[in-house]
């Protein structure tokens, strides 16, 4: 059951789901330290990529370019991120981006975004338009987890197991500058010293999936961490988004107000669209 809009949330998630994979397991450490011979081997690392990890911040820039009308649209922000763990496992994740800049083109306009997923509710909130819309992804007490195999709407193999990974994708490493083209230069310097790991869909599932391709590129430096530096997506109409973390931080003191959902008081002059999950996603 889809309990997302496709829109631009497939690569703002994207976001807080590679932003994950900032520090691993000891047996994990390990195995970067001495590098990855195949795609299993790093997706095996992966698995317990967010083990550790509570909170996380990161700026980002997200880029997309669009294959029919030939636009590319360039934004810049910030993400923080919180994952709560029971006996180990992650019981809930929530993140806030807020997109602080918007250019098209060589034009900058003033547009500020943010997307906030608290564990239950998704808000997509526009300051300059005034418009608060707020979605329920989850029923109370449900535990949903959008970076999910089936979940999310960007599924990126993070916390998840290889296997299960491999039933749905084909996997192969891929050196890091592989499918940079001459005017994306910056780009492959950015990645220089990381592994590059490519998904494609099976055929089996290839008709469910919105991409056709997704290729995330982790460091391979970095007090025994793999870091995440950037992930690529193909879209079945060929648009192609970037998105690169910078300055990536984990297990740092949030903001109080972080992953507030609360819409704004009336008064101010806000659309407010609140849309509860239908009645028979609560049973």
């Amino acid at each position: 059951m889809q309990r997302y809009p496709m829109s631009r949330l497939a690569l703002i998630i994207v976001v807080g789901v590679c932003s994950l994979g900032s520090a691993i397991g000891a047996h994990a450490a390990q195995d970067a330290s001495e590098g990855f011979q195949t795609a299993r081997g790093l997706l095996e690392a992966l698995e317990e990529a967010d083990r550790g990890i509570e909170t996380l911040t990161a700026d980002l820039q997200y880029d997309k370019f669009f294959k029919l009308q030939g636009d590319i649209h360039r934004r810049k922000g910030q993400l923080q991120f919180r994952t709560v763990r029971v006996d180990d496992e992650p019981v809930e994740r929530a993140f806030e981006i807020n997109f602080t800049t918007l250019q098209v083109g060589g034009r900058f306009e003033e547009d500020p975004e943010t997307w906030i997923f608290n564990g239950r509710w998704l808000v997509e909130m526009h300051p300059a338009r005034k418009q608060f819309i707020k979605r329920e992804i989850a029923g109370e007490g449900e535990r949903f987890d959008p970076m999910a195999l089936g979940e999310g709407p960007m599924p990126i193999p993070i916390g998840q197991k290889a296997n299960e990974v491999l039933a749905r994708y084909d996997a192969k490493l891929a050196p890091s500058s592989e499918s940079f083209g001459p005017d994306e230069d910056g780009r492959a310097q950015f990645v220089s010293d990381t592994w590059q790991i490519v998904l494609t869909p099976r055929p089996g599932v290839a008709a469910d999936e919105k991409f056709k391709e997704i290729r995330i590129w982790y460091s391979k430096s970095g007090e025994k961490r793999l870091l995440p530096r950037m992930a690529r997506t193909l879209s079945r109409s060929g648009d192609v988004s970037f998105v690169q973390l910078i300055n990536i931080k984990t297990n740092v003191t949030l903001p109080d107000r972080a992953f507030d959902v609360t819409p704004p008081p009336p008064g101010e002059n806000w659309h407010v669209q609140i849309e509860p999950l239908p009645a028979p996603s609560r049973r």
